[in-house]
């Protein structure tokens, strides 16, 4: 009986770990991609909003015109 409540403990125990170390890598990338500015924080930074057309199209507009933003095409090189 002790040796089975052993190995349960024990098994417990690794899952624990397991899980602790897959939330921490998970909190990393979070941590490592939320520095990258996406394309919509890039159009928001040019003063425009990005819309995304039904077919999955964007495009970064003027909010006064509703034209496209100038430069931006440039922008997303850089």
């Amino acid at each position: 009986m002790n040796r089975k409540s052993s190995e349960a403990l024990r098994a417990r125990r690794n899952g624990t770990v397991i899980l602790l170390s897959v939330a921490a890598g998970m909190a990393l990338l979070v941590a490592a991609f939320s520095h990258f500015d996406g394309p919509a924080a890039r159009c928001e930074g040019r003063g425009g909003h990005m819309l995304v057309g039904p077919g999955g199209e964007t495009s970064c507009i003027s909010p006064q015109t509703f034209l496209p933003v100038e430069g931006f095409a440039t922008a997303q090189t850089e």
